[in-house]
């Protein structure tokens, strides 16, 4: 196979062959030579006589694949480069599957300082990567590896990345790399420290959030100079009282449902400058708060939090608490936010009546058992946060210009009554104190929580949202006819297009609160183009249009354009293929032809895992692709026998404008 892709490749080039001289077997001629000695020197004998390193020359021919040898091929030119005296490596988004072994070549261990090897795919590495004594820095991010070689004595090393990979165990021998100053481990699947790695004495920097650890070894103590420990979103429950000897400035707790107090060591912790505990399941913070004299900024948002010390009020006067998505008490609230001098404390908007009768407010057919429903999901430890949230930003709706215009209340009243009577049925199914993962209750609470963060028009654009969600439940459900699928999703082309517009209309407008900007431009698009597009959903009116600064002859101008797309043949047809309810309705209707496209890219995938365990990444990353393009080609040839059905049912074509057009809801 190599000889036949040479001979090809030099009949390409035969009319160059007057200016080089290419090698009569192997792939050293694709890259650069190294230089040959003048009259008189010598070469070493490990250098073949083409100028390629043999064990490069291999790697190249080893090659499984077209795709892997070309990668390969580009890497050699760096390898080439590094054995010519260059002290860096570079390669990334490269589907090599290993590495050459020639990182033991004396050339090499004189002079390489950096390698980045990032996202490429990588079974393993070779065990002359990890003994090259002057190497400062080396980082292989993102790269599919399972397990790590023995460390080698490599006392340059200052930095070590092994990032989002899926190690599950570091060799004890980390305990060479003795003048390390950083260790990045994020995202792996590690699920313990060796004792060893309390031998890092100069470690200033220890990153393992995103693994699966259940404890910390007591040997972190022993790391004087550590200044950073990030361990968030493992499953820890507590830390080891050998921590008190450090002198941390930032300390990374956040993210982990095992966490239900502040470990007590955290209070030794004088020096810390910035702690974050927040998305754990912690419930009080005590007075011990105030030991942490120096610290700066204290997140304990997301958490379960209804009671805080009033000591937290001795904590510096340039500290930042935040306190926000908790289901903090009223009267708590008020304490905290009357206080005089101390932290700047922030807890977010809270609701003024109880959850039960905010739904009250808006549902009058609320029974007494849907009512008792409401009040047992605020004793949901899991949904608190959430759950509190959902409440403030009900009390918002009426804060906003749809429910203050008597002529659009209606039509908000309507719509949140469809909503919240979704919501309480979901309720009755099931046990509010313990929601089922596949409920889709929480997708509601987490639009609202961020609605109800900013202004009035964005709490109307969290409406919008569980609105779409609302529909889009019903669509996947089954619930709506053929004609009223399609329309729902020219609906949702439409509004497609429109964000892409304001999108691009935001980026015109002076620097401000770009965030803010970008909801009022959105908002003013929706509104200003519903009744020329025939949308059914969606807001009336706002509060701040003017912030937008989207005139009239922007909306003609996005009408236009919008209704350019519909009226191309295909751009429709192409939407839908993408369009979950569609997929979902081809995937039940035509269970054969779905099954038929799973079950080629099974046995595709099979054979790119190879037996010897020498995965193709590159074959897999185009499966992905390809198994995709399948799927789309086949709900699009569905929506299209969709679309021609609905011409056929109406004189009117369903891509025109449709304002008459009843309601989805």
């Amino acid at each position: 196979m190599t000889n036949n892709i040479l001979g090809m490749m030099r009949g390409a080039l035969s009319a160059f062959q007057g200016a080089f001289q290419l090698p009569s077997v192997g792939l050293g001629w694709l890259l650069p030579r190294i230089p040959q000695p003048e009259a008189g020197g010598s070469t070493t004998s490990s250098t073949s006589a083409h100028g390629m390193e043999p064990r490069l020359t291999s790697w190249l021919e080893e090659a499984g694949t077209p795709d892997m040898r070309t990668a390969r091929t580009t890497a050699a030119r760096h390898f080439q480069d590094v054995l010519q005296g260059k002290d860096e490596l570079v390669l990334s988004d490269l589907a090599l599957g290993t590495l050459p072994d020639i990182f033991d070549r004396p050339e090499i261990m004189r002079g390489l300082r950096s390698v980045r090897l990032n996202d490429c795919r990588l079974d393993t590495l070779p065990a002359s990567l990890l003994q090259l004594p002057r190497l400062e820095i080396l980082s292989v991010r993102n790269a599919g590896l399972s397990r790590l070689p023995e460390f080698g004595k490599m006392p340059g090393l200052l930095s070590l990345n092994f990032s989002h990979n899926r190690l599950t165990a570091l060799p004890e021998s980390i305990d060479r790399l003795g003048s390390l100053l950083a260790l990045n481990l994020d995202r792996n699947r590690l699920e313990f420290l060796p004792e060893s790695i309390g031998q890092l004495t100069a470690l200033r920097e220890l990153t393992v959030p995103g693994n699966r650890l259940h404890g910390l070894p007591d040997s972190l103590g022993d790391l004087r100079d550590l200044e950073k420990l990030d361990v968030g979103s493992n499953r820890l429950s507590d830390l080891p009282k050998s921590l008190s000897r450090l002198s941390l400035e930032q300390l990374f707790l956040n993210g982990m449902n095992e966490l239900r107090e502040v470990p007590s060591v955290v209070f030794t912790m004088t020096s810390l400058e910035e702690l974050r505990l927040n998305g754990t399941a912690l419930t009080t913070i005590p007075a011990d708060i105030a030991r942490l004299s120096n610290l700066q900024f204290l997140d304990l948002s997301e958490c379960r939090i209804t009671s805080v010390a009033e000591e937290i009020g001795q904590l510096p006067d340039t500290c930042r608490v935040e306190l926000s998505g908790n289901p903090l008490p009223r009267a708590l609230i008020g304490r905290l936010s009357n206080r005089g001098n101390g932290p700047q404390i922030h807890v977010g908007k809270q609701a003024i009546q109880p959850l039960e009768a905010n739904i009250a407010g808006w549902l009058k057919t609320l029974s007494p058992e849907q009512r008792s429903k409401w009040q047992q999901l605020v004793d949901n430890a899991e949904l608190a946060a959430q759950v509190g949230e959902f409440n403030s930003w009900l009390e918002a709706m009426r804060e906003t210009a749809d429910y203050k215009s008597e002529k659009t209340r209606p039509h908000l009243e309507h719509r949140m009554q469809s909503l919240l009577e979704d919501l309480t049925r979901m309720l009755e199914t099931s046990d509010p104190i313990r929601i089922p993962k596949e409920s889709p209750l929480p997708t509601y609470l987490e639009i609202a929580r961020d609605a109800v963060s900013r202004c009035e028009d964005r709490v109307l654009m969290g409406l919008d949202g569980m609105e779409l969600q609302q529909v889009s439940e019903r669509a996947s459900r089954g619930q709506y006819s053929d004609s009223q699928l399609i329309a729902l999703g020219r609906e949702m082309f439409i509004r497609d297009q429109i964000s892409q517009i304001a999108e691009e209309k935001a980026k015109e407008l002076p620097k401000g609160d770009d965030e803010e900007e970008g909801v009022e431009v959105h908002l003013t698009y929706l509104i200003g183009l519903r009744d020329r597009l025939g949308l059914t959903l969606g807001s009336q009116d706002m509060s701040f249009s003017s912030l937008s600064e989207v005139g009239e002859e922007d909306l003609k101008r996005a009408a236009q354009d919008i209704q350019q797309q519909l009226d191309t043949p295909g751009v429709l047809r192409t939407f839908l293929a993408d369009w979950e309810p569609i997929r979902q309705l081809v995937n039940q209707r035509h269970p054969a032809e779905w099954r038929n496209i799973e079950k080629e890219f099974e046995a595709l995938e099979d054979q790119a895992y190879s037996q010897d365990g020498n995965t193709d990444w590159t074959a897999l990353a185009g499966l992905g692709v390809r198994r995709e393009q399948a799927f789309r080609e086949l709900c699009a040839n569905k929506a299209e026998e969709l679309l021609k059905t609905e011409r056929a049912s109406s004189s009117r074509d369903p891509e025109e404008p449709a304002p008459k057009r009843p309601r989805l809801d």
